[in-house]
């Protein structure tokens, strides 16, 4: 088949994010048979990428390490030149990705209105702050979703070998739901003796609870286990399209706002999103009719910034400690009776 583009995607942002980024991408492989689509990401989202059928190639960028000088951007963005890309659309509002967007030389550039550098770009586009992430994403295409049409869930392929370790891992434990009880802020985390109590609450139903996330997480989930024998410390163990295989064989999960909501996106799992220190009007909440959100309501500090903190701004964490335990146990008990009709 003859190449009629080549597209580059510059996405470097949280992991959470790049799944949230997968709708375009599918968009725009529909809108451009034939078109050859490549994405620049960190080494964290590399296997995000990769699991999508629509992705030629994935460019690791680590913005963190040897990526990180403004010189380091330049050069890297130089490279690119060979990829002889037709258009660049650049998702990610940093300098560096405007800088990289740059030095690639081509001319057919799409970026943010709030880019840290919009200069840079040929085609500028609005970024809609009333608006979930998929439905701006989706604006790069220029095509008018109408309605609930923006509600296109991210496809991620999970390999053979990790559905078959994540059934050996499940294979005993009947029914199950899970909770991925972490987030990078802290004032993201609804407390670990709430969902200490909301596991004990699932296990009195019938079912496993599996506990979900990276390798640093092991000593929360142990915590939240709390030596609970129907509770499952699966923190490190299997990796991100694992995880997303994982939720999609569960009853319901329960996490904070955090890339697992998305993974459920994906997953076509139940889900309840706990927002502490965010809110779902930021954009990035659930979008499916299986999703549901909670938080505490009227609270004049809520929300203080749209990634959180390391610790809460006003000293009192009320965004997590208000929101009872019982109230997060009643969402999932309607979701669970509803998903038995």
């Amino acid at each position: 088949m003859e190449i009629l583009n080549k597209f580059l995607i510059i996405q470097t942002a949280f992991i959470g994010d790049c799944i949230l980024t997968l709708p375009f991408i599918q968009e725009l492989n529909k809108n451009n048979p034939g078109s050859v689509i490549d994405v620049v990401c960190t080494p964290a989202a590399e296997e995000i990428f990769v699991s999508s059928p629509y992705i030629s190639s994935v460019i690791v960028y680590d913005k963190r390490k040897s990526g990180k000088s403004v010189k380091a951007a330049m050069k890297f963005g130089g490279g690119l030149k060979q990829g002889n890309y037709s258009r660049v659309y650049t998702l990610h509002k940093s300098m560096r990705s405007a800088i990289i967007t740059y030095y690639t030389g081509v001319e057919e550039t799409y970026g943010f209105s709030n880019s840290a550098f919009p200069a840079v770009f040929r085609h500028i586009i609005n970024y809609d702050h009333t608006v979930h992430e998929v439905k701006r994403l989706l604006s790069f295409t220029r095509s008018n979703y109408n309605g609930d049409s923006w509600k296109i869930m991210p496809e991620i392929k999970v390999p053979d070998d990790g559905v078959k370790r994540v059934e050996d891992f499940i294979q005993s434990a009947g029914r199950f739901a899970v909770i991925a009880p972490s987030s990078v802020w802290e004032t993201k985390r609804y407390p670990e003796e709430r969902f200490r109590e909301i596991a004990g609450y699932l296990v009195s139903l019938g079912l496993k609870v599996i506990l979900t996330g990276g390798k640093g997480d092991r000593e929360l989930c142990e915590l939240v286990k709390a030596g609970n024998e129907e509770v499952l410390n699966a923190a490190g163990v299997f990796s991100l399209t694992e995880s997303v295989y994982l939720i999609s064989r569960s009853e319901i999960l329960i996490t904070n706002d955090s890339a697992p909501t998305h993974m459920a996106m994906a997953a076509g799992a139940p889900v309840i999103t706990i927002y502490c220190s965010t809110v779902p009007e930021f954009g990035f909440a659930g979008y499916s009719d299986k999703s549901r959100s909670i938080g505490v309501k009227d609270l004049r500090c809520r929300p203080c910034g749209i990634h959180g903190y390391k610790e809460c701004p006003a000293g009192h964490f009320r965004c997590g400690h208000d929101l009872d335990a019982g109230d997060v146990i009643k969402l999932a008990e309607e979701i669970l009776n509803a998903e038995k009709k």
